[in-house]
């Protein structure tokens, strides 16, 4: 019997890959490829693309210097792909959280021709998926926001004084690690439980 399985070729990138400064990231279920070249130019390919005789707009970002992607979240059906990309200078954090809807006849107007738009959510430590991927807990230096994974809309907020780390235990129960304290929050009811100092 064979060790490994060999996959079969599905395309092919338009790059040099280097293995010191590229990177990618693949979509669950394999349809669509995240190629960021340089840690600056990230592009978006659908892997089973149809051959064409018109070209093809190509979703893609050009990250500000100095950044780099620290997290790559897919909607369970895949229709939204959320990047957040951090620089970190003189214990300041800059981020930036960019989504692209892969639905291209309903992506918002100020996306342009990428598809990739700006969410305006700044001083983003990290975002983290829900269990069933339909929300998002988003980490600031004062407070966690609860937002819908596919409408980007606010859900709820919990004020936690330095939240370095968060743990989904249910769709509707949060536990949020800060520097002093640890709680588990109840999104259903707004009720919350000291867990440790």
């Amino acid at each position: 019997s064979e060790m490994l399985t060999v996959g079969r070729l599905v395309g092919r990138l338009p790059f040099s890959f280097d293995v010191n400064f590229d990177s990618f990231f693949i979509s669950p279920s394999g349809e669509y490829l995240l190629f960021c070249k340089e840690d600056r130019s990230v592009i978006l390919y659908k892997v089973r693309l149809q051959s064409s005789q018109y070209p093809v707009l190509i979703p893609h970002i050009f990250l500000p210097r100095g950044m780099m992607i620290r997290r790559v979240l897919w909607t369970a059906d895949e229709r939204f792909v959320t990047i957040l990309a951090v620089e970190n200078l003189n214990m300041t954090r800059n981020s930036v959280v960019y989504r692209a809807d892969l639905n291209s006849s309903t992506r918002p107007a100020e996306s342009g021709n990428t598809n990739f738009y700006n969410t305006k959510d700044q001083e983003v430590a990290d975002i983290i998926i829900s269990l069933d991927g339909k929300r998002v807990a988003i980490l600031y230096d004062d407070k966690v926001e609860i937002k819908d994974h596919h409408s980007w809309q606010n859900i709820y907020t919990i004020n936690h004084d330095l939240p370095k780390n968060i743990l989904w235990v249910t769709q509707d129960q949060i536990i949020v690690a800060g520097r002093k304290t640890i709680k588990l929050y109840y999104l259903d009811s707004g009720n919350d439980r000291l867990l440790a100092f």
